[in-house]
Parts: structure tokens; C-alpha cells; sequence
């Protein structure tokens, strides 16, 4: 129940201040600025929600002192029953309810939320960590800025309580005593809360007090709050401005873009108090009447989003692909992210809009359901019609290649959504009667889609459940042999390394040393090229010869293409079973047409040992875990977000696959942990004999699929990396050509990714064959490793006639 709150009321705020900070720290790239910014913006964005609570207030305050003389006279005069009828008929007679004097309480209900999610994201913000900002040494700690007699002393929560005081004494000014001691008492208990804490937290609310402070003398002190606050705007802009476009200009378009249009909007309260005095009746007619538009429609709306971006996106992602949703290990249905995505969205849209909502004037209500009304019909329009075939995406939402749109397309999405606000406008203006109806039908048809989804989730995860667990549920604790080598027999294996790249192949033994001697006896073939740049191109012809090329293949329209891959996929393990050898194949790739390989395409050979390795093993994957879990959670919600928006802010908000979090998701790909244990516990898989059986192991692995940052020397998995001690560019050359593995200047980014994973793969590999060594039966086992497509990173220069498209992605492992 309290995860369902959490999730509800506080994880929405959570993420919104998260979003905030990021935006202004990528323009910033200062954590204390950025601080500064997140202040300022959560401020304005819920001043008109605090300025509307503090008129309940002090209409909740008038009406108790208008009540103030009967309500004494009734409690000192009666006791007991009657005192409390009389007081229900005088409250009655009033319009009055009890419950009505938690209005008198609002400001502080609306700022717990607030706090709490301010609270668990800056406390928890590893970006703080060592970062000065003015006089304060380190954000990600307690100032400490004063040492008295040995005794450290934080002085940013006294300067906060400090404010907070003579805020409260400004803002309480005429209230009654039990309202100052309870403004004292919640300041004091600010004061132990946050003692302690980070000071960029304490920064935080120290701004916010400020702000606090500034608003009270505004509202309270100044006879004309709003032409003060207009001309300090005005100016405060005005200066930005020098100070910015003064200073020579950078690459960095972005950021001037946003800095402009944060500059012009300092400049709005002026000109709206310019056309108040100088054109009121065109105001009059831009607020439009103050009639109090129906509820319904803007629940209805809220309703349409939170189905559409909370479960109805999340849930078609799964089910194209259930069983990636899925730890075997610990298997639990994957429905239960659209479920958690779905409160998500309810907290964001229903609770807390309609928290705004309730607050606000009948003027503000209108803008809040056409806001409403116009985002869900540009949702749902983004949603079906735009940002399609953007290429595959993993289980935490990565694409394999950042979505980029062509600058015309972005055009016309935009053009499309300006005439799409404009018609939902003239609806409102002339057809207001029919928003309510196009909404239900909105939800109508998300929930019909959801259900259809639904049902095809279920029965695919059925089905690919039936395949995971074909070879059993797998052991954390105990590995089994699930094949054998025999040490007087002869043995055949093919290794399969998904999407390996050839070229890096010399550098990886440069890189390692020991894997000349660890690889003896094998030959490197330098110039091989894949047939495709992905395994349905490229396994078929690898596996079952020439007659499954891509161009082969499609000369044969009479079977349909999961009839040609599972074709090819038996090729080899049929002719080496009639020539009497003991088959065993794991993992065979896109057998059956799905992500987790239909075994049972292997049916009609009882003698043949098929397997699922891929996810059956804990090792180095458990401690993971819970990490891709976290991260799915929050992408769900950011991705459907992004499908949703506008073309031309959809990629600033995927962020290369960050979806703008402030942490770093794990650099370890979950799919290469689950890949990269099989090859950590290959001698545990493997069973010696010494019977005279000759052996046939296909084995596909996809640890070199995938991308993980690794710690050198020896390519760890690693909670925290930091190669800075051992990488050196200028190693990585042979004959003159040198392998580029920097992004940005740092050996992070895909290139070094790829190399890691490369080279770990093959680390474990060569353990594998002393293994056998040791054993006896590596002389006698003959080994192809292969891949079936390379991948485009452009790690080397000039190698590729530059007009072929994706040539990195054809240079394929031998």
C-alpha cells in the first residue's frame, strides 16, 4: 500500500524535478546553477497553486472569526449532546463543515509532497558529490563552511531557518497565536530534518524559503506587488541578455535557443501589465467569461492520457516481445510495468492535475481542460502516425541507433500539431458539447486496444514461457554439464559470436597477450564479409550454406522465411547426426522466428540436445537485477512520454537513451550479462568423456552483441569504471592503422564499449580452451568462431569506400 502512494503521490513529483534539473544542467552544466534553476522553476511553475491556497486560507480564516463569537458562546453555554446539535445546526446554518478548517492547512499539505520529492532526489543526486558552488566546498555533503572551537558547523540550514522566520513573521502578520507557534514549530523541525544533510539540498530549500520570502513582501509589503515584480523581470532579463550574447557565441545552438526563450519569457509580465492598462477590453476578451466549465471533461481527458502514456504504449512495447520483460530466474509477469506505469500516470495527470485543477479559478479550469483536451488528441496523433521504424529496442528501451527524423518530417509533424491545437480550439469555441463525447470514445479505443494487446501478450507469453523453460528452470546454485567432449573421439564445435566485429580482432590480441597462445592453431581470416547486417541476414547463409543467402532465399517464394531460417538452423546438426555424431545445440538463433529460439523446431530429432542457455544462470547477473528493473520502470514512463510529444523534442528527451536521468543507467547491458555468464561458466557446462563418441556443439552467443562498459586491465564487471589509468590511445595501432576507440576525447562511448565487450568475450573463450587443454581433448576437437554481421561504430578510418552504406556492419568475425 505504501509503494502504491509513493508511486501515486510522490514518484510523479520525483521525476518532474528530475526532468527540470537535467534541462537546465545540459545548459548550464553547473550542478549549482542548475540547483538555483530547479528553485526558480518549481516556484513559478506552483505559485498560482500556493497563491490560490493561501486565499482558501484566509477565506477559511474570515469565516472562522465571523463564526468566532456564537461558536464560544455555544461551547462555554451547553455541554455534552446538546452543545454538539447546536453546533451542527449553527454550522449548518452557516453552509459550514468541521472538515472545512484543514483549508487553513493547505500550503503546508501541498508542500510535504513537494519536499519529499525534492528531498529523495538531491539527497540521493551522485552528481553532487565534490562539487563546489561559491563558498560551499562540497554539495554532495553538509557545508561545514564554519569551524568554532573545533566544532564544525553547517551554516546553510541556520541561514535557511533564519529566512524562514522572518518569511513566516511577514506572512502571519495579524494571524492568531496557534498559527505562528505552528509556522514556528514546522520551521524549527526544517531546521533538525535538514541539518545534516547534502547541501545541495539544503541549498535547495534555502532558495525556496527565499523565493518564500520574496513572495510574502511582494504580497504583503509593496502596495503594488505585480509592477514591481513586472519591471524586475523585465530587467533581470535585460541583464542575462548583456551578460550572455556579450560573450563570443559556441556550437552549442541549444543552448542559446533555450537561454533566448527563457530571457523573452521574463519580458511577458510586463507586456501583459502593459496591455492590462492600455488595452483591457482585449484582455477581457484573451480571459474570456468566468464561467465554471464541467469537471468531466477535464477528468476525461486526464483519464484518456493516463490509459494512453500509462498503460496502452508500455504494454504494446511487451508484447511484440514478452519473454525480454522476462528474468527466468526469477520470473514474474512483465503486465505488471504497464500496471505500475499506469499509477504513475494517474499520479500525474489525475491526482496531482487535479489538485491544480481543483485550485484554480473557473478561468484557469478552462485552460486547464482545453490543455488537457488539445495534448490528447496531439498524444494520441504523435503516437499512431509518427516516429515509427525506429529499429529495435532492448527490455530498458535503448534503440540499437538513436531515432533521428528528417528535418521535413519534423516540419510537417509540427505544422500538423499547430492545426491540430487550432481545430480542438475552434471545437471548444463553437462544439464545446462534443469534447466530452470524442473523449469517452478516446478511451473507448484505448481500451480496446489495450484488451487486444493484452490477450496477444498473454498467449505469446505463454507460448514463449513454454520455450524458455524447455530445458528446465535452471539453477542459481548448481550448474549441470549439458554437453560432453570426448577426449578419444572427435569433436566439432561452431561458436557463433552475435554481431562480433572482425577487424577488431588483432587489436583484442594486442590488448591480451596471452590469447596468441590460448588460440593456437587457429587461422584469422581478415577480409570476411557477412551476406546482412543482421542475424535473419545473416545466420541463414552462415548455418546452411549458399543456398540461404539472402538473394537465394528470396528466389524461393514457396516457404515462408521462418521455414527457410529453421531449414538452415538443421543443416549441420543433421548431417553430422547421420554420420553418427552425439548433437547438442544451444541457443540457435531466431529458431522459430522469436527473440528466445523455438527448440522445438528440433522436435522431429528426439537424439539431438537443444538448450536455452542464454538467462538460465545467476552468476554476475543476480546482483543486477534489481537495477534493470528500477531503470525499466522509470524508461517505460519517459519512453511513453516520448512517443507522444512532438517530433522535434522527442529526441532531446530520449537523450541518447538516458531518457534525462541524473544518474547514469547501469553501463552494463542486461542482455550481454545474461550471455556473458554462459561463457564465464563454459568448463561447468562442459562434460568430458573418455568413451570414443564423436561430438557436434553449436553454440550462439550474443555477449558480443550487446555493449558494457568494463574496468581495465582485466574487463570486469564493475559497479563504478574508471579506465583513466589505463587506457592509452596511442596503443592501439598495428601497421600504421590505428583503431579510434575515443567518443568525445573519453574511452566510454560505443566504440570502447564494443572493444570491452570483445575482449571479454574472448578472455573467457581462452580460459574455455586451457580448460580443454588441461582435459586433453583440444587437439582433438576441431573449433570455428564466427559471427553472423559486424556493427557500424567507425572505430577505423578509411578502410571502407565511404559511398557504401553501413560497411561496418558487413564485417563480420572468422
Amino acid at each position: 500500500m505504501l509503494t502504491f502512494l509513493y508511486t501515486l503521490l510522490i514518484k510523479p513529483l520525483v521525476f518532474m524535478i528530475e526532468l527540470i534539473y537535467m534541462g537546465i544542467y545540459r545548459v548550464l552544466l553547473k550542478p549549482g546553477l542548475a540547483i538555483i534553476g530547479l528553485s526558480l522553476v518549481v516556484n513559478f511553475l506552483i505559485l498560482p497553486l500556493y497563491r490560490r491556497a493561501d486565499a482558501l486560507q484566509e477565506a477559511e480564516r474570515n469565516k472562522q472569526d465571523s463564526m468566532k463569537h456564537w461558536v464560544d458562546h455555544i461551547k462555554k453555554t451547553f455541554k455534552g449532546d446538546e452543545r454538539y446539535m447546536l453546533l451542527q445546526t449553527y454550522y449548518r446554518q452557516q453552509n459550514y463543515h468541521p472538515l472545512y478548517a484543514l483549508k487553513s492547512s493547505i500550503s503546508l499539505l501541498l508542500q510535504i509532497p513537494f519536499f519529499i520529492g525534492a528531498y529523495l532526489f538531491l539527497s540521493n543526486l551522485t552528481m553532487l558529490k565534490g562539487c563546489s558552488f561559491g563558498p560551499i566546498p562540497d554539495l554532495g555533503s553538509p557545508d561545514g563552511m564554519l569551524t568554532v572551537a573545533g566544532i564544525t558547523i553547517n551554516v546553510l540550514p541556520i541561514l535557511m531557518t533564519v529566512i524562514n522566520l522572518v518569511s513566516g513573521a511577514i506572512y502571519s502578520k495579524g494571524f492568531p497565536l496557534s498559527s505562528k507557534l505552528q509556522q514556528l514549530a514546522l520551521t524549527l523541525l526544517f531546521l533538525v530534518l535538514l541539518y545534516d544533510r547534502p547541501a545541495g539540498l539544503v541549498l535547495y530549500w534555502t532558495l525556496n524559503n527565499l523565493f518564500s520570502l520574496g513572495k510574502n513582501i511582494f504580497l504583503k509589503v509593496l502596495k503594488h506587488p505585480k509592477e514591481v515584480f513586472a519591471a524586475a523581470a523585465a530587467v533581470f532579463g535585460t541583464f542575462v541578455f548583456y551578460k550572455l550574447f556579450r560573450k563570443k557565441m559556441d556550437s552549442n545552438r541549444i543552448k542559446y535557443l533555450v537561454l533566448t526563450l527563457v530571457i523573452l519569457v521574463t519580458y511577458l509580465p510586463l507586456v501583459w501589465l502593459i496591455l492590462q492598462k492600455k488595452c483591457p477590453k482585449f484582455v477581457e476578451r484573451l480571459r474570456g467569461s468566468d464561467e465554471k466549465p464541467k469537471t468531466k471533461t477535464f477528468l476525461l481527458a486526464a483519464v484518456f492520457l493516463t490509459l494512453l502514456i500509462g498503460f496502452l504504449i508500455p504494454l504494446s512495447v511487451i508484447t511484440a516481445s514478452p519473454i525480454e520483460f522476462v528474468n527466468k530466474l526469477d520470473y514474474h509477469n512483465p503486465i505488471r510495468y504497464p500496471l505500475w506505469n499506469t499509477v504513475l500516470a494517474a499520479g500525474l495527470f489525475l491526482v496531482w492535475g487535479g489538485i491544480f485543477y481543483y485550485l484554480a479559478s473557473n478561468r484557469a479550469k478552462r485552460v486547464f481542460c482545453i490543455v488537457y483536451f488539445a495534448s490528447s488528441v496531439c498524444a494520441i496523433v504523435n503516437y499512431m502516425a509518427f516516429g515509427k521504424g525506429l529499429g529495435q529496442i532492448s527490455s530498458i528501451l535503448v534503440f540499437d541507433d538513436t531515432p533521428m527524423f528528417p528535418t521535413p518530417m519534423i516540419l510537417a509533424n509540427l505544422l500538423l500539431m499547430i492545426g491540430l491545437i487550432v481545430l480542438c480550439l475552434l471545437i471548444w469555441r463553437f462544439r464545446r458539447s462534443l469534447v466530452p463525447a470524442l473523449c469517452i470514445i478516446g478511451i473507448l479505443g484505448i481500451a480496446g486496444l489495450s484488451v487486444s494487446n493484452l490477450v496477444t501478450m498473454q498467449s505469446r507469453l505463454a507460448s514463449e514461457k513454454e520455450m524458455l523453460f524447455a530445458d528446465g528452470e535452471g539453477s542459481s546454485d548448481k550448474v549441470e554439464p549439458i554437453f560432453r567432449l570426448s577426449t578419444k573421439g572427435k569433436n566439432v564445435i561452431v561458436l557463433m559470436m552475435d554481431r562480433a566485429i572482425g577487424y577488431l580482432f588483432p587489436y583484442i590480441l594486442k590488448q591480451r597477450p596471452e590469447l596468441k597462445e590460448q588460440l593456437s592453431g587457429f587461422t584469422w581470416y581478415s577480409n570476411t564479409l557477412a551476406y546482412g547486417t543482421h542475424t535473419n541476414f545473416g545466420s541463414p547463409p552462415l548455418y546452411g550454406g549458399y543456398e540461404y543467402t539472402p538473394l537465394e532465399m528470396n528466389r524461393r517464394s514457396d516457404l515462408l522465411l521462418v521455414e527457410k531460417q529453421n531449414q538452415a538452423l538443421k543443416l549441420m546438426p543433421i548431417l553430422f547426426e547421420e554420420n553418427g555424431y552425439e548433437v547438442t545445440i544451444c541457443d540457435p538463433p531466431y529458431a522459430g522466428y522469436t527473440w528466445t529460439p523455438d527448440l522445438s523446431v528440433f522436435s522431429d530429432f528426439p537424439d539431438m540436445k537443444t538448450y536455452n542457455t542464454m538467462g538460465s544462470y545467476a552468476s554476475g547477473y543476480s546482483q543486477f537485477d534489481e537495477s534493470y528493473s528500477s531503470i525499466r520502470d522509470r524508461n517505460f514512463f519517459f519512453y511513453s512520454v516520448m512517443k507522444t510529444l512532438p517530433l522535434f523534442a522527442q529526441r532531446p528527451l530520449y537523450d541518447d537513451g538516458r531518457y534525462c536521468a541524473s544518474e547514469k543507467p547501469n553501463e552494463v547491458s542486461e542482455s550481454f550479462l545474461k550471455s556473458y555468464t554462459v561463457l564465464q561458466l563454459l568448463p561447468e557446462l562442459t562434460e568430458i568423456s573418455d568413451e570414443e563418441v564423436d561430438t557436434f556443439l553449436s553454440l550462439c552467443n550474443k555477449a558480443t552483441h550487446e555493449t558494457a562498459l568494463l574496468q581495465m586491465p582485466d574487463f570486469e564487471l564493475t559497479a563504478k569504471v574508471d579506465n583513466s589509468d589505463y587506457f592509452d590511445p596511442d596503443f592501439y595501432e598495428i601497421d600504421g592503422v590505428k583503431l579510434n576507440l575515443l567518443n568525445q576525447g573519453e574511452p566510454t562511448g560505443l566504440r570502447f564499449k564494443h572493444f570491452c565487450i570483445n575482449v571479454a568475450s574472448f578472455m573467457q573463450i581462452g580460459k574455455w580452451f586451457d580448460y580443454l587443454r588441461e582435459k586433453g581433448v583440444y587437439d582433438n576437437t576441431r573449433i570455428i568462431i564466427c559471427s553472423d554481421h559486424g556493427y557500424r561504430i567507425n572505430a577505423l578510418e578509411n578502410i571502407y569506400d565511404k559511398n557504401l552504406v553501413d560497411a561496418g556492419k558487413f564485417d563480420c568475425l572468422l
